[in-house]
Protein backbone atom coordinates (compact mmCIF):
# COMPACT_ATOMS: atom_id res chain seq x y z
CA UNK A 1 0.00 0.00 0.00
CA UNK A 2 1.90 3.23 -1.11
CA UNK A 3 1.04 6.51 0.80
CA UNK A 4 1.85 9.56 -1.07
CA UNK A 5 1.51 13.17 -0.11
CA UNK A 6 -0.33 14.00 -3.11
CA UNK A 7 -0.06 17.44 -5.39
CA UNK A 8 -1.81 18.64 -8.29
CA UNK A 9 1.74 18.18 -9.86
CA UNK A 10 2.02 14.92 -8.74
CA UNK A 11 -0.65 13.38 -10.06
CA UNK A 12 0.24 12.79 -13.40
CA UNK A 13 3.59 11.80 -12.53
CA UNK A 14 2.89 8.82 -10.69
CA UNK A 15 4.02 5.34 -11.79
CA UNK A 16 1.53 3.53 -13.76
CA UNK A 17 1.68 -0.55 -12.55
CA UNK A 18 3.73 -3.38 -14.51
CA UNK A 19 2.27 -6.24 -14.26
CA UNK A 20 -0.91 -5.72 -13.19
CA UNK A 21 -4.23 -4.13 -13.91
CA UNK A 22 -3.97 -0.78 -11.20
CA UNK A 23 -2.18 0.48 -7.99
CA UNK A 24 -3.73 2.57 -5.21
CA UNK A 25 -1.78 5.66 -3.92
CA UNK A 26 -3.34 6.48 -0.92
CA UNK A 27 -3.54 10.25 0.17
CA UNK A 28 -1.59 11.22 3.44
CA UNK A 29 -3.58 14.21 4.16
CA UNK A 30 -6.90 12.53 4.24
CA UNK A 31 -7.20 8.69 5.14
CA UNK A 32 -9.32 7.32 2.69
CA UNK A 33 -9.21 9.06 -0.46
CA UNK A 34 -7.20 6.88 -3.08
CA UNK A 35 -5.94 7.44 -6.27
CA UNK A 36 -5.84 4.89 -8.49
CA UNK A 37 -3.89 4.68 -11.49
CA UNK A 38 -4.69 1.42 -14.39
CA UNK A 39 -2.35 0.11 -16.61
CA UNK A 40 -3.61 2.45 -19.69
CA UNK A 41 -2.71 5.68 -18.05
CA UNK A 42 -6.62 6.29 -16.97
CA UNK A 43 -6.31 7.46 -12.94
CA UNK A 44 -9.65 8.21 -10.72
CA UNK A 45 -10.52 9.62 -7.40
CA UNK A 46 -11.68 6.94 -5.19
CA UNK A 47 -12.94 6.36 -1.44
CA UNK A 48 -12.31 3.24 0.43
CA UNK A 49 -13.99 3.10 3.87
CA UNK A 50 -15.73 0.19 6.13
CA UNK A 51 -19.47 -0.20 6.74
CA UNK A 52 -21.11 -2.79 9.03
CA UNK A 53 -17.52 -4.69 9.07
CA UNK A 54 -17.70 -4.73 5.42
CA UNK A 55 -14.76 -3.26 3.25
CA UNK A 56 -16.40 -1.15 0.69
CA UNK A 57 -15.20 1.40 -1.99
CA UNK A 58 -16.67 4.48 -3.48
CA UNK A 59 -15.94 6.03 -7.08
CA UNK A 60 -15.73 9.72 -7.06
CA UNK A 61 -14.80 10.02 -10.65
CA UNK A 62 -11.74 10.27 -12.85
CA UNK A 63 -8.89 12.85 -11.98
CA UNK A 64 -8.49 14.83 -14.64
CA UNK A 65 -12.22 15.85 -14.35
CA UNK A 66 -12.28 16.21 -10.74
CA UNK A 67 -9.30 18.37 -8.92
CA UNK A 68 -7.92 17.13 -6.05
CA UNK A 69 -8.97 19.73 -4.01
CA UNK A 70 -12.52 18.55 -5.26
CA UNK A 71 -11.73 15.06 -4.25
CA UNK A 72 -10.71 15.55 -0.81
CA UNK A 73 -13.79 17.75 -0.08
CA UNK A 74 -16.20 14.98 -1.60
CA UNK A 75 -14.05 12.28 0.23
CA UNK A 76 -14.88 14.36 3.54
CA UNK A 77 -18.84 14.50 2.78
CA UNK A 78 -18.69 10.63 2.20
CA UNK A 79 -16.39 9.76 5.45
CA UNK A 80 -18.27 11.77 7.34
CA UNK A 81 -21.76 9.62 6.06
CA UNK A 82 -19.65 6.52 7.01
CA UNK A 83 -19.49 7.64 10.71
CA UNK A 84 -22.98 8.35 10.99
CA UNK A 85 -23.82 5.13 9.64
CA UNK A 86 -24.77 5.85 6.48
CA UNK A 87 -23.01 3.83 3.65
CA UNK A 88 -22.36 6.41 0.73
CA UNK A 89 -22.02 3.94 -1.92
CA UNK A 90 -25.36 3.03 -1.06
CA UNK A 91 -27.16 6.62 -1.27
CA UNK A 92 -24.93 7.05 -4.63
CA UNK A 93 -26.47 3.90 -6.26
CA UNK A 94 -29.97 4.84 -5.04
CA UNK A 95 -29.63 8.51 -6.66
CA UNK A 96 -28.23 6.40 -9.91
CA UNK A 97 -31.45 4.41 -10.25
CA UNK A 98 -33.73 7.69 -9.77
CA UNK A 99 -31.68 9.55 -12.60
CA UNK A 100 -33.41 9.76 -15.77
CA UNK A 101 -31.80 9.81 -19.23
CA UNK A 102 -32.58 13.47 -19.68
CA UNK A 103 -31.18 14.03 -16.04
CA UNK A 104 -27.92 12.79 -17.36
CA UNK A 105 -27.84 13.95 -20.46
CA UNK A 106 -28.38 17.47 -19.03
CA UNK A 107 -25.52 17.02 -16.72
CA UNK A 108 -23.14 15.40 -19.51
CA UNK A 109 -24.41 18.67 -21.67
CA UNK A 110 -23.44 21.18 -19.16
CA UNK A 111 -20.34 19.73 -17.78
CA UNK A 112 -18.82 17.91 -20.57
CA UNK A 113 -20.43 18.90 -23.87
CA UNK A 114 -19.72 22.74 -23.86
CA UNK A 115 -16.35 22.34 -23.82
CA UNK A 116 -15.99 21.22 -27.04
CA UNK A 117 -15.35 22.68 -30.43
CA UNK A 118 -18.18 20.39 -31.48
CA UNK A 119 -20.90 21.67 -28.93
CA UNK A 120 -23.43 22.79 -30.62
CA UNK A 121 -23.66 19.74 -33.05
CA UNK A 122 -23.52 16.83 -30.13
CA UNK A 123 -26.23 18.92 -27.92
CA UNK A 124 -28.35 18.72 -31.54
CA UNK A 125 -27.30 15.26 -31.89
CA UNK A 126 -28.40 14.39 -28.27
CA UNK A 127 -31.53 16.22 -28.61
CA UNK A 128 -32.88 14.91 -31.95
CA UNK A 129 -31.86 11.32 -31.58
CA UNK A 130 -31.32 9.94 -28.42
CA UNK A 131 -33.72 12.49 -25.99
CA UNK A 132 -36.57 12.44 -28.19
CA UNK A 133 -36.46 8.44 -27.46
CA UNK A 134 -35.47 8.29 -23.76
CA UNK A 135 -36.21 11.44 -22.17
CA UNK A 136 -38.18 10.06 -19.18
CA UNK A 137 -36.61 6.64 -18.79
CA UNK A 138 -34.08 5.88 -15.99
CA UNK A 139 -30.63 6.42 -17.04
CA UNK A 140 -29.79 2.86 -15.53
CA UNK A 141 -32.94 1.33 -17.84
CA UNK A 142 -30.92 1.85 -21.10
CA UNK A 143 -29.73 -1.67 -22.64
CA UNK A 144 -27.95 -2.86 -24.68
CA UNK A 145 -30.73 -4.21 -26.87
CA UNK A 146 -32.34 -0.61 -27.24
CA UNK A 147 -28.67 1.23 -28.30
CA UNK A 148 -28.74 -2.10 -31.21
CA UNK A 149 -32.38 -1.19 -31.88
CA UNK A 150 -31.85 2.80 -32.21
CA UNK A 151 -28.64 2.04 -34.42
CA UNK A 152 -30.63 -0.25 -36.82
CA UNK A 153 -33.55 2.57 -37.16
CA UNK A 154 -31.22 5.75 -37.80
CA UNK A 155 -28.96 3.46 -40.28
CA UNK A 156 -31.75 2.70 -42.51
CA UNK A 157 -32.07 6.51 -43.35
CA UNK A 158 -28.47 7.73 -42.39
CA UNK A 159 -25.81 5.01 -42.37
CA UNK A 160 -22.74 7.36 -41.35
CA UNK A 161 -25.17 9.65 -38.60
CA UNK A 162 -25.82 5.86 -36.90
CA UNK A 163 -22.31 5.81 -36.35
CA UNK A 164 -22.10 9.12 -34.81
CA UNK A 165 -24.89 8.77 -32.45
CA UNK A 166 -24.26 6.05 -31.29
CA UNK A 167 -20.67 6.78 -30.52
CA UNK A 168 -21.86 9.75 -28.40
CA UNK A 169 -23.93 7.69 -26.20
CA UNK A 170 -21.02 5.65 -25.70
CA UNK A 171 -19.32 8.87 -24.76
CA UNK A 172 -22.02 10.03 -22.58
CA UNK A 173 -22.21 6.46 -20.30
CA UNK A 174 -18.31 6.44 -20.19
CA UNK A 175 -18.85 10.05 -18.62
CA UNK A 176 -21.40 9.20 -16.41
CA UNK A 177 -19.21 6.09 -15.37
CA UNK A 178 -16.58 8.44 -14.53
CA UNK A 179 -18.68 10.37 -12.74
CA UNK A 180 -19.90 7.84 -11.01
CA UNK A 181 -23.24 8.23 -11.79
CA UNK A 182 -24.15 4.56 -13.63
CA UNK A 183 -21.88 1.35 -13.00
CA UNK A 184 -22.42 -0.21 -16.90
CA UNK A 185 -22.22 1.22 -20.26
CA UNK A 186 -25.14 0.06 -22.56
CA UNK A 187 -22.96 0.85 -25.70
CA UNK A 188 -20.10 -1.76 -24.74
CA UNK A 189 -19.89 -4.74 -26.86
CA UNK A 190 -22.40 -3.00 -29.59
CA UNK A 191 -20.79 -2.79 -33.18
CA UNK A 192 -20.57 0.50 -35.14
CA UNK A 193 -23.92 -0.01 -37.08
CA UNK A 194 -22.12 0.98 -40.65
CA UNK A 195 -18.94 0.65 -42.25
CA UNK A 196 -16.85 3.82 -43.04
CA UNK A 197 -14.06 3.69 -45.71
CA UNK A 198 -11.10 6.10 -44.53
CA UNK A 199 -11.66 9.18 -47.29
CA UNK A 200 -8.12 9.03 -49.02
CA UNK A 201 -8.13 11.94 -51.12
CA UNK A 202 -5.03 13.71 -51.79
CA UNK A 203 -4.29 16.74 -53.21
CA UNK A 204 -1.28 16.65 -56.34
CA UNK A 205 0.93 19.13 -56.49
CA UNK A 206 -0.48 21.08 -59.16
CA UNK A 207 -4.24 20.64 -57.96
CA UNK A 208 -2.60 22.79 -54.67
CA UNK A 209 -1.08 25.36 -56.73
CA UNK A 210 -4.50 26.18 -58.83
CA UNK A 211 -6.62 26.05 -55.21
CA UNK A 212 -4.04 28.22 -53.83
CA UNK A 213 -4.58 31.07 -56.85
CA UNK A 214 -8.32 30.21 -56.94
CA UNK A 215 -9.63 31.04 -53.22
CA UNK A 216 -11.33 34.00 -52.51
CA UNK A 217 -9.15 36.74 -51.29
CA UNK A 218 -11.62 36.74 -48.23
CA UNK A 219 -10.45 33.04 -47.51
CA UNK A 220 -7.53 32.13 -49.12
CA UNK A 221 -5.60 33.27 -45.73
CA UNK A 222 -7.42 30.51 -43.69
CA UNK A 223 -7.41 27.55 -46.41
CA UNK A 224 -3.13 28.46 -47.19
CA UNK A 225 -2.80 28.41 -43.37
CA UNK A 226 -4.60 24.59 -43.09
CA UNK A 227 -2.14 23.85 -45.59
CA UNK A 228 0.90 25.18 -44.35
CA UNK A 229 0.12 23.76 -40.88
CA UNK A 230 -1.45 20.89 -41.09
CA UNK A 231 -4.13 21.72 -38.06
CA UNK A 232 -7.91 21.17 -38.67
CA UNK A 233 -10.39 23.77 -40.06
CA UNK A 234 -12.09 24.15 -37.19
CA UNK A 235 -8.81 25.44 -35.58
CA UNK A 236 -7.63 27.93 -37.65
CA UNK A 237 -10.76 29.27 -38.01
CA UNK A 238 -11.07 29.83 -34.36
CA UNK A 239 -7.00 31.23 -34.04
CA UNK A 240 -6.74 34.14 -32.01
CA UNK A 241 -4.22 36.86 -32.32
CA UNK A 242 -3.57 36.65 -28.79
CA UNK A 243 -2.87 32.46 -29.30
CA UNK A 244 -0.10 33.44 -31.69
CA UNK A 245 3.60 34.21 -29.55
CA UNK A 246 6.29 35.06 -31.93
CA UNK A 247 7.06 32.56 -34.89
CA UNK A 248 4.98 29.97 -32.72
CA UNK A 249 0.75 29.39 -32.27
CA UNK A 250 -0.74 28.16 -29.17
CA UNK A 251 -3.68 26.46 -30.03
CA UNK A 252 -5.25 26.02 -25.50
CA UNK A 253 -8.47 23.51 -26.68
CA UNK A 254 -7.88 21.07 -29.74
CA UNK A 255 -10.07 18.37 -30.49
CA UNK A 256 -8.02 15.34 -28.00
CA UNK A 257 -8.08 18.19 -25.35
CA UNK A 258 -4.60 18.55 -25.36
CA UNK A 259 -2.91 22.18 -25.84
CA UNK A 260 -0.72 22.09 -28.91
CA UNK A 261 2.36 23.96 -30.19
CA UNK A 262 2.37 24.48 -33.73
CA UNK A 263 5.24 26.08 -35.53
CA UNK A 264 4.90 28.98 -37.58
CA UNK A 265 7.24 28.87 -40.95
CA UNK A 266 8.53 31.84 -42.71
CA UNK A 267 5.51 31.20 -45.50
CA UNK A 268 2.81 31.00 -42.40
CA UNK A 269 3.65 34.18 -41.03
CA UNK A 270 3.64 35.79 -44.49
CA UNK A 271 0.01 35.23 -45.06
CA UNK A 272 -0.38 35.57 -41.64
CA UNK A 273 1.03 39.86 -41.88
CA UNK A 274 -1.44 40.12 -44.98
CA UNK A 275 -4.77 39.12 -42.80
CA UNK A 276 -6.39 42.87 -41.05
CA UNK A 277 -7.19 42.98 -37.52
CA UNK A 278 -10.40 42.95 -36.90
CA UNK A 279 -11.27 41.28 -33.68
CA UNK A 280 -10.11 38.96 -31.24
CA UNK A 281 -10.39 35.98 -33.91
CA UNK A 282 -7.70 36.48 -36.93
CA UNK A 283 -10.50 34.90 -39.18
CA UNK A 284 -12.64 38.18 -37.53
CA UNK A 285 -15.99 38.90 -39.05
CA UNK A 286 -17.94 42.29 -39.58
CA UNK A 287 -21.05 40.61 -39.33
CA UNK A 288 -21.12 39.88 -35.72
CA UNK A 289 -18.96 41.89 -33.13
CA UNK A 290 -16.36 39.43 -31.83
CA UNK A 291 -17.33 36.40 -33.75
CA UNK A 292 -15.72 34.61 -36.85
CA UNK A 293 -16.31 33.69 -40.05
CA UNK A 294 -18.93 31.39 -41.39
CA UNK A 295 -19.38 29.33 -44.36
CA UNK A 296 -15.59 28.31 -45.28
CA UNK A 297 -17.43 24.74 -46.37
CA UNK A 298 -19.33 27.09 -49.25
CA UNK A 299 -16.15 28.96 -49.72
CA UNK A 300 -14.24 25.81 -50.26
CA UNK A 301 -16.13 24.67 -53.07
CA UNK A 302 -16.32 27.64 -54.70
CA UNK A 303 -12.75 27.13 -55.37
CA UNK A 304 -12.51 24.02 -56.54
CA UNK A 305 -15.49 24.71 -58.96
CA UNK A 306 -13.43 27.36 -60.15
CA UNK A 307 -9.78 25.27 -60.77
CA UNK A 308 -12.17 22.45 -61.68
CA UNK A 309 -11.29 20.33 -58.59
CA UNK A 310 -13.11 17.42 -58.11
CA UNK A 311 -13.83 15.48 -54.66
CA UNK A 312 -11.86 17.76 -52.65
CA UNK A 313 -13.02 18.98 -49.13
CA UNK A 314 -11.86 21.21 -46.78
CA UNK A 315 -10.28 18.41 -44.51
CA UNK A 316 -8.29 16.90 -47.53
CA UNK A 317 -6.28 19.64 -47.16
CA UNK A 318 -4.71 18.37 -43.54
CA UNK A 319 -4.47 15.27 -45.17
CA UNK A 320 -2.31 16.49 -48.04
CA UNK A 321 -0.07 18.35 -45.95
CA UNK A 322 0.60 14.91 -43.63
CA UNK A 323 0.64 12.62 -47.05
CA UNK A 324 3.29 14.89 -48.49
CA UNK A 325 5.77 15.21 -45.44
CA UNK A 326 5.92 11.91 -45.75
CA UNK A 327 6.76 11.50 -48.98
CA UNK A 328 9.92 13.90 -48.48
CA UNK A 329 10.93 11.37 -45.28
CA UNK A 330 8.92 12.93 -42.08
CA UNK A 331 8.48 9.99 -39.57
CA UNK A 332 5.66 9.16 -38.64
CA UNK A 333 6.45 10.35 -34.93
CA UNK A 334 6.95 13.57 -35.95
CA UNK A 335 3.59 14.14 -38.30
CA UNK A 336 1.57 12.48 -35.46
CA UNK A 337 2.70 15.20 -33.34
CA UNK A 338 2.65 18.17 -36.19
CA UNK A 339 -1.69 16.48 -36.55
CA UNK A 340 -2.10 16.56 -33.04
CA UNK A 341 -2.99 13.03 -32.83
CA UNK A 342 -3.70 11.51 -29.46
CA UNK A 343 -1.34 8.52 -28.44
CA UNK A 344 -3.12 6.47 -25.93
CA UNK A 345 0.07 3.72 -25.52
CA UNK A 346 1.69 3.36 -22.25
CA UNK A 347 4.81 5.20 -23.86
CA UNK A 348 3.15 8.35 -24.63
CA UNK A 349 2.32 8.69 -20.83
CA UNK A 350 6.19 8.91 -19.90
CA UNK A 351 6.98 10.61 -23.28
CA UNK A 352 6.54 14.68 -22.26
CA UNK A 353 8.76 15.45 -24.67
CA UNK A 354 7.35 18.29 -26.96
CA UNK A 355 8.77 17.36 -30.62
CA UNK A 356 8.52 21.63 -30.89
CA UNK A 357 12.33 21.45 -33.14
CA UNK A 358 11.53 18.39 -35.12
CA UNK A 359 7.59 19.78 -35.86
CA UNK A 360 9.49 22.93 -37.33
CA UNK A 361 12.13 21.77 -39.35
CA UNK A 362 9.52 19.08 -40.60
CA UNK A 363 7.26 22.62 -41.50
CA UNK A 364 9.63 24.47 -42.99
CA UNK A 365 10.77 21.37 -44.90
CA UNK A 366 7.09 20.99 -46.38
CA UNK A 367 6.45 25.10 -47.03
CA UNK A 368 10.09 25.35 -48.82
CA UNK A 369 8.63 22.06 -51.10
CA UNK A 370 5.27 24.62 -51.77
CA UNK A 371 7.36 27.71 -52.49
CA UNK A 372 9.58 25.23 -54.41
CA UNK A 373 6.83 24.21 -56.53
CA UNK A 374 5.62 27.34 -57.44
CA UNK A 375 2.70 27.42 -55.51
CA UNK A 376 3.17 30.51 -52.93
Amino acid sequence: MARVNLTSKLIDTLPLPVGRKSIDYFDQRLPGLVLRASAGGARSWNVVYRHQGRARRLTLGRCDVISLDDARSRARVALCDVSRGIDPGEVKAQAASDLTFEELAAQFIEQHVRKLRSARKTERMIERELLSRWRNRKATSITRRDIAMLASEISGRAPVLANRVVATARRLYSWAISQGLVDQNPTDHVERPTSECARERVLTTSEIKSLWHAFDPHWSALFQLCLLTGQRVGEVLTMRWSDIDGDCWIIPDTKNGRQQRVPLTRQALQVLSEVPRRGEYVFATSKRPGGHLKGYRKAFNRACALANIKNARPHDLRRTAASMMASMGVSRLVIGQILNHADRSVTAVYDRYSYDAEKRTALGAWAEHLQGSAVL
